[in-house]
């Protein structure tokens, strides 16, 4: 936003002029500006107020907390007027309280009125007052993966399994809103209908678990997972495993092998000894694969074109020998 409709808050105090020989006070005159008055009536405490000309996406800092320089933040039932320079255009206003609930009037006209000496507004009509209707939607996501889950669109945030929810408020009404999030190397995506209400957007799912049953004869100490008709990658994912990793990093980062435990054995599989492959350590798209395991004496068995969608067996033998 161009600094000239920046909303700012603007003290005017009286002072005293101490004249030789007598003692005599002035007061700076009267003086038109673009002001509007908002009353916070919404029943919480709000801890910011923004605004942004009408039709653009960036609201401005938060002029609540310089409110005549008091950090204080805005009652229920307090207003404040906002000072904006000459020749703002229609603003859009927001309040957001201290739980982070966001109310915002759209479209305000800024008037031009006489504001006095000391700042105060003297035609202090047609105030704005913002209400609990005037709260907008949010979106909520519930995280019933098992799994801690990165979103990255409508905004960044991981969400720990089970038990955490976050809304998201503000988004564009009346339209679909696209929720991406990753579980290790896979990405999903869900979409949700933002009207005039709150939604909530349950999250279930999450990489399947795939039980490598290996019935070959020999023992195997590869696996390899790609796509149809892609090139084989380069990761051994016995030896692999992507986990998520909080501050400082929030996102899903490949395991320290150091970090194993003792007791977890890693980096072959034994004739009619299984496997568990978790296919969030995948980086490739769902849902059909090629996999392929090889054995120690550089045979490859492989299944090809396989719908993983849940958790299931996979027994490789002889005749997958290629």
């Amino acid at each position: 936003m161009n600094k000239k409709n920046l909303p700012h808050i603007i003290t005017v105090v009286s002072f005293v002029v101490f004249i030789v020989l007598g003692l005599a006070s002035a007061t700076t005159p009267a003086r038109q500006g673009y002001v509007q008055t908002v009353k916070n009536d919404t029943g919480s405490t709000v801890r910011g107020v923004y605004s942004r000309d009408t039709g653009t996406t960036d609201w401005s800092e938060n002029i609540s907390t310089n409110e005549r320089g008091r950090p204080t933040p805005m009652d229920n039932g307090t207003q404040m007027d906002i000072f904006y320079y000459d020749g703002t255009s229609n603003q859009d206003i927001r309040m957001v309280d201290t739980k982070g609930i966001v109310y915002i009037k759209f479209n305000v006209p800024i008037a031009l009125k006489t504001v006095d000496s000391a700042g105060k507004v003297k035609d202090n009509s047609n105030i704005i007052i913002f209400t609990a209707q005037d709260r907008q939607p949010m979106l909520t996501i519930q995280n019933n993966t098992g799994q801690t889950v990165s979103i990255t669109t409508p905004v960044k945030r991981a969400v720990q399994k089970e038990q955490s929810t976050f809304c998201f408020p503000e988004l564009a009404q009346n339209r679909n809103t696209m929720v991406t999030y990753n579980i290790g190397f896979i990405e999903y995506n869900e979409q949700v209908t933002i009207n005039n209400e709150d939604v909530t957007l349950t999250l279930t799912r999450s990489p399947p678990v795939v039980t490598i049953e290996n019935n070959t004869g020999n023992t195997v100490n590869f696996i390899f997972v790609r796509n149809p008709g892609a090139n084989w990658q380069n990761q051994n994912l016995l030896t692999f495993r992507v986990i998520y990793r909080f501050n400082p990093i929030n996102d899903w980062v490949v395991e320290d092998q150091t970090a194993m435990q003792a007791t977890e054995r890693r980096g072959s599989i034994t004739n009619r000894d299984s496997f568990k492959l978790w296919f969030g350590n995948i980086n490739a798209k769902p849902d059909r694969y090629d996999i392929r395991i090889d054995d120690v004496q550089g045979n490859s068995y492989v299944k090809s074109n396989v719908q993983v969608t849940q958790d299931m067996t996979l027994t490789f033998t002889p005749s997958d020998k290629r």
